[in-house]
């Protein structure tokens, strides 16, 4: 089991379904309910990372009933964590905001959670609050402790920037702090994200580095087909088409056109209504033309 969350973050994504197919044997054969819980929990997450999202949903809640039966007081903490990214981009937004905020109440000295409930106000367009998360955060990320959430911390508040609510000197700390670590892969252990590139290339592009972003997107891409990563798909691929709009040079406008629909067919083919609902927006911004390009075509 501890050899996913060592791969994981490598992004060795079948290695790390292998391993923990094995842990789930070893643990059912014991028939003890700590250890099959903590394993469903580890399997699930790695083939969640892989598509497999509605295996992944059985495996969470018999790990939450295994953990109960256990009497592990932890059980719906691990749930909740599990699930966080389903809820996310399902749609379900609302529940995954509410189980984030909870965690960063009880643990107010992780602070990767408050990271989470950054992602989620961006996700929910609560721009008002995010503005004022991120403003805390030139004092706060100096004095995030380097532990195995250091890299997700960092990368939370690069994605919460990507959605409309930007603060450069924040995206210059984080950029410099994940660039070294731009080979890895963003994990908590029973949950996974995906490559940092692409975080790096939403710091990049709030920066003002339109160019370095694309660069970082492009890698992304690569990456992730590389791994097999589904939902780091369709993040990396709305987040590219907003950096094109972002540059805007000659043909970017159709090719982040272009980028939203293949992303949006995606999304409807995975389920991930919230970047399906994400893409359809910015798409029905470029289908409808700005005052001065109906003014040019006059």
């Amino acid at each position: 089991m501890l050899w996913a969350w060592a791969l994981l973050p490598t992004g060795d994504l079948a290695e790390a379904r292998r391993r923990t197919a094995e842990a789930l044997v070893i643990a059912d054969e014991s028939g003890e309910p700590g250890l099959r819980s903590v394993t469903h929990c580890a399997h699930a997450s790695t083939i969640d990372a892989l598509g497999e999202h509605e295996e992944a949903a059985r495996l969470t809640q018999v790990a939450l009933e295994l953990g109960q039966e256990a009497s592990w007081p932890d059980a719906m903490a691990w749930y909740g964590a599990r699930m966080w990214l389903q809820w996310s981009f399902a749609g379900q937004n609302e529940i995954a905001a509410a189980v984030v905020a909870q965690a960063a109440a009880a643990y107010p000295q992780m602070i990767t959670w408050q990271g989470a409930v950054a992602v989620e106000l961006a996700l929910l367009g609560q721009r008002q609050e995010l503005t004022d998360v991120l403003a805390t955060l030139p004092t706060v990320l100096p004095r995030v402790p380097v532990d195995i959430f250091w890299v997700n911390t960092h990368f939370y508040f690069a994605m919460a920037q990507g959605f409309g609510v930007e603060n450069r000197e924040v995206s210059k700390v984080i950029y410099e702090a994940l660039l070294p670590y731009r080979f890895l892969h963003v994990s908590f252990g029973i949950g996974y994200w995906g490559p940092v590139e692409v975080g790096l290339a939403v710091a990049a592009r709030v920066m003002g580095d339109v160019d370095v972003a694309l660069t970082h997107h492009e890698a992304a891409s690569d990456t992730i087909d590389a791994c097999g990563a589904t939902r780091a798909r369709a993040l990396n691929g709305y987040q590219w088409a907003v950096t094109l709009l972002a540059r805007d040079a000659p043909g970017d406008r159709q090719r982040a056109k272009e980028m939203l629909e293949n992303t949006l067919a995606y999304c409807q083919q995975r389920a991930y209504l919230t970047f399906e609902r994400k893409a359809q927006q910015l798409l029905s911004t470029l289908r409808t033309p700005s005052p001065e390009r109906r003014s040019e075509r006059r």
